[in-house]
């Protein structure tokens, strides 16, 4: 039976992981991360997603809290405590 393999999606959610904890993303911190994988295919999405990032690197990012997140966290915040 066949293995699925990491995912490019895998690569990125791992590049999250470290970059949130201040970690520098590199393919052997990618593949502690996740645990498993060969480095090639964690060296080829890693690229992807540099490659992504500096297609982007303009892109200004979005300003503010989006409308639902200030409304959400404002009722939740009028709750009455329990």
């Amino acid at each position: 039976m066949a293995r699925n393999g990491i995912q490019y999606s895998d690569v990125q959610q791992a590049i999250d992981a470290l970059l949130a904890r201040g970690d520098t993303p590199s393919v052997q911190r990618i593949r502690d991360v996740l645990g498993t994988g060969s480095f090639t295919t964690i060296s080829d999405h890693f690229r992807q997603w540099r490659s992504e990032r500096e297609q982007n690197r303009d892109v200004p990012p979005p300003k503010g809290v989006p409308e639902v997140v200030v409304t959400m966290a404002g009722d939740l915040w009028r709750r009455p405590k329990r």
